[in-house]
């Protein structure tokens, strides 16, 4: 298959503490916002409903519908957003600078080109594969240097493993022992295969995703993602990832 934060004395250190910790919350929902999550989740969704479509016509109806409802259970939208929300609060102390990026006119340029390529229609046209696009080396090498700044892979491997383990977990579940999810796992790539492919292919995924950038906007791009905020951003970003998908 083709294919996821004394007494007068205390009261004002205490107020003021509030009323750092309620910015700071305020300031990570905005990011987390800017920074396209809860339109991507919603894409995770849109992917799992086609997942779960691949596993119709080969399952008996009752095995089918219990896949569905687990399924749905573990990766209920809101729920996935409200442990993403927690884990950029909690685990990124200071999100204002990553929060001024996302909101530039590049940062939304970025989110953009990010948050188009996971749509269902993308991922429709896209299933065998993104078009070669011709660029300079000098352009490909910025690719490269992106490439290595964000764990893109990572990411990629996590979201992909959570969506082709759906059918085998709720087998097992069902009939343990039986060996059926074993059999069913021998038609879902492993986490190996997934690995392999990504880092095959991500090079080229980048090129496509950010072929409107300029090179300019590039350079702009990994000056952030190399930089301390960026790099504190995109650590939080990959546990982000691993707490809405994970069980």
């Amino acid at each position: 298959m083709k294919w996821f934060k004394q007494y007068l004395l205390g009261l004002l250190l205490v107020s003021c503490t509030s009323f750092v910790m309620a910015n700071n919350v305020d300031t990570s929902n905005q990011l987390f916002k800017a920074a396209g999550w809860p339109v991507q989740i919603d894409h995770f969704n849109d992917a799992l409903q086609a997942m779960q479509k691949q596993y119709q016509a080969v399952l008996p109806p009752l095995l089918y519908q219990s896949i569905v409802v687990s399924s749905n259970q573990r990766f209920e939208p809101s729920a996935m957003k409200q442990k993403g929300e927690l884990q950029l609060r909690n685990k990124l102390t200071n999100p204002e600078t990553a929060l001024t990026f996302f909101e530039s006119d590049l940062g939304k340029k970025v989110v953009q080109a990010e948050t188009t390529a996971t749509t269902k229609e993308e991922l429709r046209k896209r299933q065998n594969g993104v078009p070669a696009v011709e660029i300079s080396n000098d352009r490909r090498d910025l690719f490269k240097h992106l490439a290595k700044l964000i764990p893109y892979d990572q990411a990629t491997v996590e979201v992909s493993v959570a969506l082709t383990s759906i059918a085998s977990d709720t087998i097992d579940m069902w009939l343990p022992g039986m060996g059926a999810g074993d059999a069913l796992k021998q038609i879902t790539p492993t986490k190996q295969q997934i690995q392999k492919q990504v880092d095959t292919q991500l090079e080229n995924v980048l090129v496509y995703v950010y072929r409107d950038l300029s090179d300019a906007e590039l350079q702009q791009f990994i000056k952030f993602a190399e930089s301390s905020a960026g790099k504190d951003y995109y650590q939080v970003a990959q546990g982000i990832v691993l707490a809405c998908v994970n069980k």
